[in-house]
């Protein structure tokens, strides 16, 4: 190894440790002025400030991909037969509701689109309430701006992480879910449910699978325990890790050099992401009134985040994290099917009124 590469190696660690060290202390603030999910909202406050103060770091791909897993791994601690129960007999609101959800993000895409510079494809993929970052790939599979659409979906994720501290702080007293699932189980256990972790890493190079690391992950360790294989089980410790690792690689994609870019279109993606957010919490307590859950519970299943940050949030709150994810999955299932077409018919349509307008111009 030269001694540049040296250098260069040693500067990264310094700005790591730099970095978890200043994370840690925001997290524990946090965590004494009992704000929900101190760990992962700690962590996306203070990469969200090193990057936009031109510190560069960078989250390892593996572990991105094992927190991930773990976090998957711990949300199929909460599937059982109970819980598919519920879903199968929940699933036509589920369905209904995610395709309204849909068709709101669609137009306030539309709209965005009309009111700023955004091209309208990058809107609607920026707006369409899936996983960030597999709404970000579909975009530049499509052809669309990715950088617009990523700025456009991690803005909305952050919101929604905040908005959620806020709301499950006045709501903490309407909770009817359990607690933060605590591995207990043996050490045998714990070895196999973090072997099923580290399937997320390999699971990313499925393409046609929406969000395949989690997903894969949820999977396997739901087939293991319902089966009876294995109890799963990821010890706090892990899950806290994993809380900071996607705080803080989200938090890292806010560069000022992004912000600098797309400082014009700051308000109205801010705005767009608030409107959608509110209708989602307006929908939020007709879902808790109609299948009588709390209202915490309610608002997770309908916010439009990231499924591994709700689940987060949903775990650390002692929302009834079933619930939560069986909407988030349908959705993000859906999204999938449904937002391609949404997106290539926008576009087509837009192509075909600029041909006529050149035309006309001619």
């Amino acid at each position: 190894m030269s001694l540049r590469s040296f250098a260069e190696k040693r500067r990264e660690l310094l700005v790591m440790a730099a970095l978890l060290t200043a994370t840690l202390a925001v997290s524990l603030a946090l965590q004494w002025l009992s704000v929900p999910a101190p760990f992962l909202l700690g962590a996306l406050l203070t990469a969200i400030g090193f990057s936009l103060r031109g510190i560069k770091a960078q989250v390892p791909r593996s572990l991105f991909l094992f927190s991930q897993g773990a976090i998957g791994v711990s949300v199929a601690g909460w599937i059982s037969p109970e819980a598919l129960n519920g879903f199968a007999t929940s699933w036509p609101l589920f369905v209904g509701l995610t395709i309204v959800m849909i068709f709101v993000a669609y137009l306030i895409g539309v709209v965005v689109s009309r009111r700023t510079s955004i091209p309208v494809d990058a809107a609607i993929w920026g707006g369409l309430p899936g996983m960030a970052s597999m709404m970000v790939a579909a975009a530049h599979q499509s052809g669309a701006d990715s950088r617009l659409v990523a700025f456009i979906q991690y803005v909305r994720v952050a919101e929604v992480v905040l908005v959620a501290t806020v709301v499950s702080h006045f709501l903490a007293d309407d909770i009817t879910g359990t607690g933060l699932h605590v591995g207990t189980a043996d050490m045998p256990s714990i070895i196999a449910s973090v072997a099923i972790a580290c399937l997320a890493i390999p699971a990313a190079r499925i393409r046609w699978m929406p969000a395949a690391p989690i997903l894969v992950a949820i999977s396997a360790g739901s087939v293991l325990q319902l089966g009876g294989v294995v109890q799963v089980s990821i010890p706090n410790w892990l899950l806290l890790g994993a809380n900071v690792t996607l705080g803080i690689q989200i938090g890292l994609l806010f560069t000022r050099q992004t912000i600098d870019s797309v400082v014009r279109i700051i308000p109205p993606v801010v705005l767009s992401s608030a409107v959608l957010i509110l209708i989602s919490a307006i929908a939020a307590y007709g879902v808790s009134q109609v299948m009588h859950v709390d209202q915490l519970t309610a608002f997770l299943a309908t916010a439009p985040g990231s499924i591994d940050m709700i689940a987060i949030i949903a775990m650390t709150n002692h929302a009834n994290v079933s619930f939560v994810l069986a909407n988030q999955v349908t959705r993000l299932l859906l999204v999938v099917v449904i937002g391609p077409i949404l997106a290539r018919r926008v576009t087509r349509q837009v192509k075909y009124q600029e041909t006529k307008y050149r035309e006309a111009g001619d």
